[in-house]
């Protein structure tokens, strides 16, 4: 048996949000019914392992957390998935590595002035008015998911990012 994609997903917005109080209870499942990667058991664990932390690392990434940070903590966990002697080390590292990610997001959350996104966002926006402005590549260059910026921005300025760059090409128009 192996977990299905919406069981796998449930755990990946766990992370995604910072849902520290519910993380080690929805991963619990998917550690139980995890698929086989090998058919040594220790080498399948570490697979696991890695996986899971690579997954954790993007869903991290998509929460709002610098890909600096999450691949940071990514590099080390891995380093430390490396190290593991016996299965009972590696089992307990992959539970914590989840959770140290979901942590990780709820921390940033709290932390991060998610308006300083916004004003980053516009000054890309009034640096590139005259050239095709796409969201992925704002969400980039700022080092967030596009959904993230979009559900941001939206909060903080009341308008949608391509609202927004149609209001300001139409006040530089206006200007000149």
């Amino acid at each position: 048996y192996h977990h299905t994609y919406m069981e796998e997903r449930y755990v990946m917005d766990c992370i995604r949000e910072g849902n520290v109080e519910e993380i080690n209870e929805r991963a619990s499942g998917l550690f139980e019914k995890a698929g086989i990667l090998s058919k040594k058991h220790f080498n399948n664990q570490r697979n696991l392992a890695i996986v899971t932390t690579t997954m954790a690392t993007r869903e991290a990434i998509a929460g709002g957390v610098a890909p600096a940070d999450a691949y940071r903590l990514s590099d080390y966990l891995i380093n430390q998935i490396d190290q593991c002697q016996t299965m009972e080390e590696m089992i307990e590292l992959n539970r914590r590595s989840i959770y140290k990610f979901t942590k990780l997001v709820a921390d940033t959350r709290k932390t991060r002035n998610f308006s300083s996104y916004t004003e980053q966002c516009k000054d890309y926006i009034s640096q590139n008015y005259h050239h095709k402005i796409y969201l992925e590549d704002i969400a980039e260059a700022i080092g967030i998911s596009q959904g993230h910026l979009s559900r941001i921005f939206r909060r903080f300025l009341g308008c949608s990012v391509y609202e927004y760059v149609t209001m300001y090409r139409i006040s530089r128009a206006r200007e000149l």
